[in-house]
């Protein structure tokens, strides 16, 4: 049994052993055979595997768009506080000093371990 492992070889399961696409190695010949015969690799990654793989893609993009998020509400913060001094700034955003602290609360708190973390769908949203 052998299982795909890219575009330029497959793995034999029985021993782990790396098989080149090579029709001069005695390896690939056998697989070739063992092809003939009707038999089908396995695929490169299970599903398992691949929904791994999506999970910490997301969960990525998920802490990238935490550390993005951070800075805006730091910066909201500060407007706010230029808007309390009489100097409204261009960027001030909709939504309270309260609102703000709270959502930094909630985007801090949106990483590994949090209920439904990476799901986009339960991402913080940002005062309005």
């Amino acid at each position: 049994m052998y299982k795909l492992s890219g575009s330029d070889s497959v793995i034999r399961l029985i021993d782990g052993a790396c098989i080149p696409f090579d029709d001069g190695n005695i390896e690939y010949q056998e697989y070739c055979a063992w092809l003939e015969l009707g038999n089908t690799p396995e695929p490169q990654f299970s599903e398992a595997e691949l929904a791994a793989m999506q999970l910490a893609k997301d969960a990525e993009t998920e802490n990238l768009w935490r550390a993005t998020e951070l800075v805006v509400i730091s910066r909201q913060l500060e407007a706010i506080e230029e808007g309390e001094a009489d100097e409204s700034p261009p960027d001030l955003l909709p939504g309270t000093k309260k609102q703000w602290l709270k959502y930094r609360g909630q985007v801090s708190n949106w990483k590994d371990g949090a209920d439904f973390f990476p799901a986009l769908s339960h991402r913080p949203v940002r005062p309005v």
